[in-house]
């Protein structure tokens, strides 16, 4: 069997690309998923800030755009290796790991409807 694709005509965004994020974070991967409703969007960033530094940057960011940290999010505190926090909006969700590696912390974002 052979299978054709057609590639789409405009060159797609650079990855990241209006993503919430912390300055100096490098994206790493930037996915769509265009098959599941809502078309829901996950990043796996890195940078040098401790998972406490970028869970409290998302918590104002997040909670400026109308989220609500649910309570099912992990306790995070300045000595934490890895932290996990759920939100909650009128139009969506978004669900941020951060963890500890030895060269830089990576950050795991999923944001969908």
């Amino acid at each position: 069997q052979l299978g054709m694709t057609k590639l789409p005509s405009r060159k797609p965004p650079a990855a990241g690309q209006g993503a919430i994020k912390p300055s100096l974070t490098k994206v790493y991967e930037d996915i769509v998923y265009r098959d599941v409703p809502g078309n829901p969007r996950s990043l796996r960033m890195g940078n040098q800030f401790s998972p406490y530094q970028n869970q409290k940057f998302y918590e104002r960011a997040l909670r400026a755009k109308g989220y609500v940290e649910s309570e099912s999010s992990s306790k995070c505190t300045a000595s934490s290796q890895s932290c996990i926090s759920y939100y909650q909006s009128n139009t969506g969700m978004a669900a941020i790991t951060t963890m500890r590696m030895e060269k830089e912390t990576i950050v795991m974002m999923v944001q969908g409807k």
